[in-house]
């Protein structure tokens, strides 16, 4: 379903629904803080919207694409910025920050995004009095599903690697889609740390200096993710070393038991040959 939801905050204790026009007008001024969300709707119909907002053509075709590089960029009015998510229908969220508010767009309902516009309506004061205060707290909710999704993939981790350690029956497929799995969240994690780079770098003024550090935290949770993944990579590329050593261990004791037993055959045919042949026995020449 599509959706346009439109509030803003202009020093009263809750955020007030706004109307299109106002708001076009609202995004270009300071004075108050204006959030448009977008959720879903026909590529044309969205594309008509934003450019009606005077949002730049290109980062309009960047954010209606489900293919395009996460990345931020200044565009000479405010930011613009693609971040990943990890939600499969909505797999990016388009940002975009102006003087009065931010211009915020996913193809589906994002919960995360949806709980921040809830708590922002209601606590304004406390989440976002400001366009880069409230662009922190989309970009730090994000950023705070990537942990939860690793450990929940670290514990499957663990359990794989102790039943290979107790040959309760786990297989190299086990391992190669945890491995699958790993890849895809570091796919999202690792370009979410070049955008907040971006915002973190001293030379970007449209973040106050005041904000910076909370953006420079979101920075660092996302490089404690990586080291996250980095250190599960390596679990499960031993995990399946030893999988494959106790495999080959299995395979050599059933060579042993087979050689032993093939010889234990093979023993009487050998005497009646030798036996017959009269090397053997007391017929022996």
């Amino acid at each position: 379903m599509a959706t346009e939801r439109i509030e803003i905050y202009d020093g009263e204790r809750h955020c007030r629904p706004l109307a299109l026009d106002e708001a076009r007008d609202a995004l270009g001024r300071d004075g108050g803080t204006v959030w448009l969300h977008v959720v879903g709707g026909e590529r044309e119909a969205r594309r008509t919207l934003f450019e009606s907002l005077g949002l730049f053509e290109l980062h309009i075709e960047d954010a209606l694409s489900a293919t395009e590089r996460p990345s931020m960029a200044d565009d000479g009015e405010g930011l613009f910025l693609v971040l990943p998510t990890l939600d499969e229908s909505s797999p990016e969220l388009a940002v975009w920050m102006r003087p009065g508010g931010l211009v915020t767009y996913v193809p589906t309902a994002l919960p995360v995004v949806e709980a921040v516009y809830e708590r922002w309506r209601h606590h304004p004061a406390h989440l976002g009095e400001t366009p880069p205060s409230l662009l922190h707290e989309v970009v730090d909710s994000v950023v705070d599903t990537y942990l939860p999704a690793i450990d929940r993939l670290e514990d499957e981790i663990d359990d794989v690697v102790d039943a290979i350690v107790a040959g309760d029956g786990k297989t190299e497929a086990d391992v190669i889609r945890l491995k699958r799995d790993l890849l895809r969240i570091r796919r999202t994690v690792l370009p979410a740390r070049d955008v907040v780079s971006g915002l973190v770098r001293r030379d970007n003024y449209r973040i106050p200096a005041d904000i910076r550090p909370y953006f420079q935290d979101v920075y660092d949770h996302i490089l404690r993710d990586l080291e996250l993944i980095e250190t599960n990579r390596d679990t499960l590329g031993t995990a399946l070393e030893l999988h494959l050593g106790k495999t080959s261990q299995r395979l050599n004791e059933v060579l042993k038991r087979m050689t032993v037993s093939s010889l234990m055959l093979m023993a009487p045919a050998f005497y009646g040959y030798f036996r017959w042949r009269g090397w053997i026995g007391p017929d022996r020449r």
